[in-house]
């Protein structure tokens, strides 16, 4: 039986306070990409704020819905 699969990758590298990280953002794409490989319907956020990722929790919950895994 094949299940359905849902993951929510987060990659923030610009934060308030201008610092800026080199990976996150490269990272969460590539990370995506896989899991998608893997048969995961995935959500990408990336440089998110606060009430962007708080839009994508939702999102993501609803799409737990109708999967029967999450990540």
């Amino acid at each position: 039986m094949k299940r359905s699969m849902a993951a929510l990758v987060f990659g923030n590298a610009a934060y308030h306070d201008n610092s800026q990280l080199t990976n996150p953002v490269n990272d969460a794409v590539d990370f995506s990409a896989r899991l998608n490989g893997y048969g995961f319907d995935v959500i990408t956020a990336t440089d998110c704020t606060a009430g962007e990722m708080e839009k994508q929790l939702k999102n993501f919950r609803k799409m737990l819905e109708t999967h029967d895994i999450g990540l």
